[in-house]
């Protein structure tokens, strides 16, 4: 009842943008309450209200609500790229705080509410690449954010179609569509709270080092990525991604052997290559597991599948 009241703009307001105008960042408020007593309720109430405007007013919801409670994820890409680049390395962009809110309201908005409208699904699409980010980076250390990325990321790929989930697959693995993640001059950094926060990255003058650390990091996506699957098992999209990959490693080697240029087949990353691979053994308990062959005895030349 209180979330209906709150969703319905009242007859003297000006109009209802300036409705929403005004109580949208009032209702983003009472997810953070931290009363024990009465944070679920409040925190219901907010989440109920929100999905209600959305679902009636979804313009104006993406507007007051949803892009201001994702704007932290999204903030290092809206600032101006020279404005970055005068900061100087370790500037904090996004405090912990700021980031940890962030991610628990998307949790509590779009998995706890799991109201999964193609606006919903739509509006989080734009930082999808962000928290897949900051998903493989709490991978490397303890984190209270690990488990709500990981959730947030599975329902997204549980509630899409599915050739919108194999193609958010493809953006994770740097096939074919394009993925915003976090913004190369920018990194997250371990936090005292056992957060992260967003800082300027420093600059690498050397190019092999510079090169080895984006190898690397891409690398460590790449098993993540496998490590998500593992959880999709039921669904089939494991399966049905792990045929994506095999495609696109065969339009690769086809191109290899007819002469084609490069731009008119898909490109794979090396670390995809070694997935390919990864994906079956892990989801179907193959002969071959992930801990029988270390990355670093790959050597130069990618497996051929």
């Amino acid at each position: 009842m209180v979330a209906r009241i709150l969703a319905s703009c009242p007859q003297q307001s000006l109009s209802l943008e300036d409705y929403y105008r005004q109580v949208c960042p009032q209702i983003l408020d009472l997810l953070h309450i931290q009363d024990k007593l009465t944070a679920h309720q409040f925190q219901r109430v907010a989440t109920t209200a929100l999905l209600t405007m959305a679902r009636e007013r979804p313009q104006l919801a993406v507007k007051y609500l949803l892009r201001p409670m994702l704007a932290p994820l999204l903030q290092c890409w809206d600032m101006a790229e020279l404005a970055m680049e005068d900061l100087p390395a370790g500037t904090v962009l996004v405090k912990e705080a700021e980031l940890s809110r962030c991610v628990e309201d998307v949790f509590k908005v779009y998995v706890v509410g799991n109201e999964p409208s193609d606006m919903l699904l739509e509006s989080l699409q734009p930082s999808l690449g962000v928290i897949f980010s900051l998903y493989c980076f709490t991978k490397q250390n303890v984190s209270h954010l690990r488990s709500p990325c990981q959730e947030i990321l599975l329902w997204v790929l549980e509630k899409s179609e599915r050739e919108v989930a194999l193609s958010t697959l493809e953006g994770f693995a740097g096939l074919g569509r394009t993925m915003q993640f976090l913004h190369p001059l920018c990194q997250f950094q371990v936090a005292a709270g056992g957060g992260a926060m967003i800082t300027v990255k420093e600059t690498i003058s050397d190019e092999e080092e510079a090169l080895y650390q984006k190898v690397s990091s891409e690398q460590w996506q790449m098993e993540q990525l496998v490590d998500l699957l593992t959880h999709c098992q039921k669904s089939g999209l494991a399966g049905d991604f792990f045929i994506c990959c095999l495609k696109v490693r065969g339009h690769s080697l086809l191109a290899a052997r007819t002469g084609a240029r490069v731009q008119e087949v898909p490109c794979i990353p090396r670390g995809l290559t070694f997935t390919c691979l990864m994906v079956p053994c892990r989801m179907w308990g193959g002969y071959w597991k992930k801990g029988d062959v270390p990355l670093k005895s790959l050597g130069k030349e990618p497996l051929q599948v």
